[in-house]
């Protein structure tokens, strides 16, 4: 189970990091003054590209092939978390399903100890009715012998 746990964490700090990666640790004491936003830089998700750029280098003006570029890397990076997380979930389904294979085993090795000592224990029983069986058998033997005398010998 910690294993799984263990996964589970590496997952999650594998995304936090990524995620940090991507996105930059902004330091809220430097101010710095963006430059006027182009018309290009404002069409939708270009722009995000390009002020996580600037945050990166701050006062270096990325052209639009190098956002392209560093966009491309934070894709490829956040499909590579989707993967790492998606191998850790498989690993965890994996884990739990050799867990539940053991846990039957153990439990039909179980009834198959019970089902051994009952089997034991109706084998003992049948020993005990057979020896008293011939006990029965000696005794009515003996009394018929002793009746046989009894009736020999004058009684």
């Amino acid at each position: 189970m910690h294993i799984t746990l263990r996964w589970t964490v590496c997952a999650l700090a594998a995304a936090g990091l990524l995620t940090l990666a991507a996105c930059g640790d902004s330091d809220d004491d430097v101010t710095t003054q963006p430059a006027a936003p182009s018309v290009a830089d404002v069409s939708g998700s270009d722009q995000h590209l390009t002020n996580m750029a600037e945050q990166a280098n701050p006062g270096y003006v990325y052209s639009g092939g190098e956002a392209d570029s560093l966009g491309q890397q934070a894709a490829d990076d956040s499909a590579l978390a989707v993967r790492a997380g998606n191998a850790a979930a498989e690993r965890a389904n994996a884990e739990r399903y050799v867990d539940q294979l053991e846990a039957r085993a153990a439990e039909a090795a179980e009834l198959t100890a019970e089902q051994a000592q009952a089997d034991a224990e109706r084998e003992a029983w049948a020993r005990l009715d057979d020896v008293t069986e011939a006990q029965n058998a000696e005794e009515i033997e003996r009394q018929a012998h002793l009746d046989g005398q009894a009736r020999t010998y004058g009684g």
